[in-house]
């Protein structure tokens, strides 16, 4: 799997587009994902590969991409699986904690005249 991560994640910093890297940093109680799992998201909210959960998790990582990509800015966010208030009808009834690293590409600036 980590092979595989890195190869996408070298194929979309050559695009030279924004995506971010969310990371599984702490778990408490049930949940789908591990610390250390990772997912590369792409800057439309597509997951490209990998994994943070199923769900609410990915859907959570996703739309906390989309803003750290806006900002330029990192975050950690807290994702609470046994909240009914999100309506899935399936907690897992655990915790976790994702890291949000987005990156975003350097302007290329070009001085023209003579």
């Amino acid at each position: 799997m980590a092979k595989e991560f890195i190869d996408h994640l070298l194929a979309i910093r050559d695009q030279n587009v924004p995506y971010a890297v969310a990371t599984v940093i702490d778990v408490i109680g049930s949940t789908s994902a591990k610390t250390g799992s990772k997912a590369l998201i792409d800057q439309h909210g597509n997951i490209v590969t990998g994994w943070v959960g199923g769900g609410c998790a990915e859907s959570t990582a996703c739309h906390a991409a989309l803003d750290s990509i806006e900002s330029g800015q990192t975050s950690i966010i807290e994702i609470d699986l046994d909240d009914e208030v999100l309506g899935v009808g399936m907690p897992c009834g655990g915790h976790m904690r994702v890291y949000i690293e987005p990156s975003i590409p350097k302007p290329s600036v070009w001085i023209m005249g003579h």
